[in-house]
């Protein structure tokens, strides 16, 4: 028997127990720095896809598809989750598996850059770990960690289960009010000291951020934004700027989204020629890592809240597979690149 309302946060992990073991659709998640839980449950087990985004509820949409999985209301929770500290972890010893392709991709980046086809692109690689920690358990951990960021555990039975920790936001609404943020450049937090950012971070983040101003400035109106800032998230530093607006009446949210799904920030510059080279050459398909996930059209003023699927994992079989990327310009350096994507690893690796 399914609980129609969860009380506290014991009772909505035993209500999401429930839906998994009956094969039933289901969202757990937390936006930065709030402390509601939130819960939406469906009590079928069909796909339900959007394009329009006009109905209310929850959606999740892979890195390359217009079509977004969409779970409605049929049950919704909100609880209060008190943080909990957080022991010192182990630092886990990333993995050096495939090591040599990585860097063919990358030094293949770098010279397609070089040639002036692309300004940017983020490429990326998976890897894959043997688990045997519950997903309600990484959940709440994700929750202990990470008060920045969105957490959420997704799970769909033709799909299968997602878990992750994003930073970025892809866009939030509210009436017409707009906002979104360009995030880019990484670098590891070394305890007592400042992050010295390079001109390749530097150049790598004003990149996403004049791709994205030219692209949403003839939908808004009153488009302002904020010079690049460092923000912590985890044990990394990035570059951060925020652009804001008023969304023009014509314009609705599918519309938006498609304008500015994938950013720079994800795929690179030029949008559709960066896509090309990915597909093209990743070697993998990244299914809804660089997607985008979260809120459309809820509450009492319609909001929509939409997360870009980063520090993610894909968890099946008691396996994990994690997935990490880098962006490319020509002033990458393949090894350095390297690097950068074993630091972001440690973010679900530690968890596990």
């Amino acid at each position: 028997m399914l609980s129609q309302k969860s009380k506290n946060f014991q009772e909505l992990i035993l209500n999401s127990r429930a839906h998994k073991e009956c094969n039933l659709p289901f969202v757990l998640y937390q936006k930065p720095n709030e402390k509601l839980v939130k819960g939406i449950f469906s009590l079928n087990s069909s796909i339900n896809y959007t394009s329009s985004f006009s109905e209310e509820g929850f959606v999740f949409s892979p890195f390359d598809d217009d079509k977004a999985i969409l779970l409605t209301s049929d049950e919704t929770s909100e609880v209060p989750y008190e943080r909990k500290e957080t022991r010192q972890r182990t630092t886990i010893i990333p993995f050096e598996e495939n090591k040599t392709e990585h860097l063919q991709l990358v030094n293949k980046a770098i010279a397609t850059i070089k040639k002036g086809v692309l300004k940017k692109v983020v490429v990326s690689r998976k890897i894959e770990v043997e688990t045997k920690k519950n997903e309600f358990v990484l959940f709440q951990d994700l929750l202990d960690t990470y008060p920045n960021a969105l957490k959420y555990l997704w799970f769909h039975p033709k799909v299968g289960m997602w878990i992750g920790a994003t930073p970025e936001t892809l866009l939030k609404i509210e009436k017409e009010s707009f906002n979104t943020t360009s995030l880019a450049g990484t670098l590891p937090v070394v305890e007592s000291e400042s992050p010295v950012w390079t001109k390749k971070e530097i150049e790598e983040q004003q990149l996403v951020t004049d791709y994205i101003l030219a692209k949403v400035s003839k939908k808004l109106i009153d488009v302002k934004t904020t010079p690049a800032t460092t923000i912590k998230a985890g044990k990394l530093w990035h570059l951060k700027s925020t652009i804001t607006g008023a969304l023009k009446k014509e314009i609705g949210l599918d519309e938006i989204i498609k304008t500015i799904h994938p950013t720079p920030a994800i795929c690179g510059v030029p949008k559709e020629a960066s896509k090309k080279f990915l597909l093209t050459n990743e070697g993998y398909d990244r299914e809804f890592y660089t997607g985008f996930l979260g809120e459309i059209n809820l509450g009492s003023v319609s909001q929509s809240h939409l997360f870009v699927n980063l520090r993610c994992m894909k968890l099946m079989d008691k396996k994990a597979t994690i997935f990490i990327g880098g962006g490319i310009t020509k002033e990458s350096d393949a090894e350095k690149e390297w690097n950068e994507t074993q630091h972001k690893s440690k973010t679900m690796l530690n968890l596990l």
